[in-house]
């Protein structure tokens, strides 16, 4: 091995004990570290010249120089994280303190064209970066989080639900082509996941449930993602078979799957074959707005397929041992009536104190919560270079 990668790996572990025990001295470094005080104040002044950490006072002398604290610079270090997602472009720029500094958000319509879309991306990255330019902060990582699947090597966008058009369009190289910015693409679910966890989720099991256009589901131990390789049910459980006998055609190239026949679109449909007017030209926004008006069909056909929903989940939900569960939607469904359907299906599969063990809501706000999660996980992976082949693995 190296001096180049155990250099790296110090300082991975330095960075790691500043993140989660900050303010942290030099002595406390060497220790957590089992690095000797020689190589701790090595990296340490090296760390400072780039200004990735700063001292910030002193703490207490056990004889001798009061030694200096140290924490990570969180004010003038920043990610930059998009996300292409439910038919929108969102950008935000956030300092690692966890303060949004910058947030941009455009809809696109369903006529733009490919390029139209990578326009309004590049100016909304351009913005990005000009307020970075202009606070004089230092950009650390990038993330863009895409709906649909990707190239687990490339960040080639391969099926876009939301933005078909850029099907084939290799998104990480576009922002390095035009703005020299690397960055990784990840899958929404994901970056909404890291934006839900809060408080005593970060130490704990927890499962989303993403519920819009199709159904996603994630599942991590506090920020640390889990997946379950061994288990396809479980890691491609959007495109688990849920109708043995045939059902509708999913975008996979099967049919009958959990996505084709519960996800926002095949309730669009179903809606549409009720021969009703009302629901012949229905889109998402709009079936939204039927069920927050509690229109009867919609809502009964929204309470229907949570109960089953959460049938098919229950298994994901039982072998994750989650203990928190959180639900993102768009859908409209009262909160209330959501949770209580989801808690009957999953009570097809689960006892009753299972259930009760978990604490289940819906996310109140699902954009913010992807807009946090895109600088979480960009932060994340500046940290943490292994989390890029565990996303990738994921793919």
């Amino acid at each position: 091995m190296d001096n180049s990668t155990n250099n790296y790996r110090a300082r991975s572990r330095m960075l790691d004990v500043i993140r989660k025990s900050a303010p942290v001295t030099r002595p406390a470094l060497a220790k957590e570290t089992r690095l000797t005080s020689a190589a701790v104040g090595l990296h340490v002044a090296s760390l400072l010249d780039e200004g990735l950490i700063e001292e910030v006072g002193y703490g207490e002398s056990i004889g001798g120089r009061m030694p200096v604290k140290i924490d990570i610079a969180r004010k003038s270090n920043c990610t930059l994280g998009v996300a292409l997602h439910d038919g929108e472009l969102l950008g935000n720029v956030a300092d690692f303190g966890d303060h949004s500094l910058f947030m941009r958000r455009e809809r696109m319509r369903p006529r733009d064209t490919r390029q139209q879309i990578l326009d309004s991306l590049d100016q909304i990255v351009e913005q990005a970066l000009g307020l970075i330019a202009k606070h004089q902060l230092r950009q650390r990582h990038c993330v863009v989080a895409i709906s649909g699947h990707l190239d687990a090597q490339t960040g080639r966008i391969i099926d876009s639900v939301h933005f078909p058009k850029l099907n084939n369009f290799d998104v990480r190289e576009h922002l390095l082509k035009q703005f020299n910015l690397q960055c990784e693409a990840v899958y929404v679910t994901h970056a909404v996941f890291c934006g839900v966890l809060e408080g005593d989720m970060r130490n704990e099991h927890v499962g989303l449930i993403s519920w819009n256009t199709g159904v996603g589901w994630t599942q991590a131990r506090g920020e640390n993602l889990q997946f379950t390789n061994a288990n396809p049910g479980v890691r491609r459980i959007s495109h688990l078979k849920i109708r043995p006998d045939g059902g509708r055609a999913c975008h996979c190239g099967r049919s009958g799957c959990l996505e084709s026949e519960l996800g926002g679109l095949a309730i669009l449909q179903r809606l549409a074959e009720t021969g009703e007017a009302k629901y012949a030209h229905l889109d998402l926004p709009g079936l939204a707005a039927l069920a927050q008006a509690a229109d009867p069909t919609v809502v009964e056909m929204l309470s229907g397929c949570a109960r089953e929903l959460g049938q098919h989940l229950a298994p994901a939900v039982f072998l994750s041992g989650a203990k928190y569960l959180r639900i993102e939607t768009c859908l409209g469904l009262d909160h209330a009536v959501l949770v209580r359907n989801l808690k009957q299906g999953l009570a097809q599969c689960m006892h009753a104190d299972q259930i009760d063990a978990l604490d289940i809501a819906v996310v109140p706000d699902a954009d913010a919560a992807l807009l946090k999660g895109v600088c979480r996980l960009a932060r994340g992976i500046f940290f943490d270079g292994g989390m890029i082949r565990r996303l990738r693995e994921e793919m």
